[in-house]
């Protein structure tokens, strides 16, 4: 009889091992291939850099410009899946590996930005808009989960807006540049054309700032947290 439980026990344990195995491997796959994407970012990253350093150097952008907007379109999109996949991978836990992924993915989200109003004061494009997202990391704010559903909302309906979200509780130094820049001290909040917006914004309101003319300027907050984000 001593036997027939010692055997369960073993065999017990040996499957939790297993599982407990499978989903660690698992997991790690998913890190890799995160990983591997943002590696190929930064690769993209650098030709761009590369691009504008040829401009610094020759003093000529005419040729250039054709050649970092189809780059840059292409990092922005590039930007958006390794986003969802690290969403993905995130919450399933915080382990060293995954704060190791958003430090990159931070630090390319910056770079990728930096890169979009280099290119729209070189090449005058004004296709182009940037909508930057203040908002805190470490604790949830209502207003803020409500805020980045109207955003998600406005960039599925207006193709040339991109929203460079950042945390300002991160220590990202381009973050607290602009903070200081423009003297943000709550949030959410959002920098459009170089104005500050500060507090919870409807839809309405700000397509009417980015030139995409739609939306309901009466959106409620109640509403705000019904709508799906994207």
């Amino acid at each position: 009889m001593v036997n027939k439980y010692l055997k369960a026990l073993i065999l017990t344990i040996v499957l939790l091992a297993l599982g407990l195995w499978l989903m660690n491997s698992i997991e790690e796959r998913r890190i890799a291939a995160v990983a591997r994407e943002l590696e190929e970012l930064s690769l993209d990253a650098d030709q761009t850099q590369q691009l504008l350093f040829y401009e610094t150097v020759f003093g000529s952008n005419a040729e250039i410009c054709p050649v970092l907007s189809g780059l840059i379109g292409a990092q922005e999109e590039k930007t958006k899946d390794v986003l969802a996949k690290f969403e993905a991978v995130n919450a399933s836990g915080a382990s060293l590996d995954v704060r190791t992924l958003r430090r990159k993915y931070l630090n390319e989200n910056v770079r990728l930005y930096l890169f979009v109003e280099k290119y729209r004061q070189e090449c005058n494009d004004t296709n182009r808009t940037s909508v930057l997202y203040f908002f805190t990391e470490k604790t949830f704010n209502p207003d803020e989960a409500a805020q980045q559903k109207v955003l998600d909302s406005i960039v599925n309906d207006c193709p040339h807006v991109r929203v460079f979200a950042l945390p300002h509780d991160e220590g990202i130094p381009v973050a607290d540049v602009i903070i200081s820049k423009y003297g943000i001290a709550s949030y959410p909040s959002l920098v459009i054309n170089g104005e500050k917006i500060t507090g919870l914004r409807a839809k309405g309101e700000l397509v009417g700032k980015l030139g995409c003319g739609i939306g309901d300027a009466n959106i409620t907050r109640e509403r705000l947290f019904d709508q799906p984000s994207a």
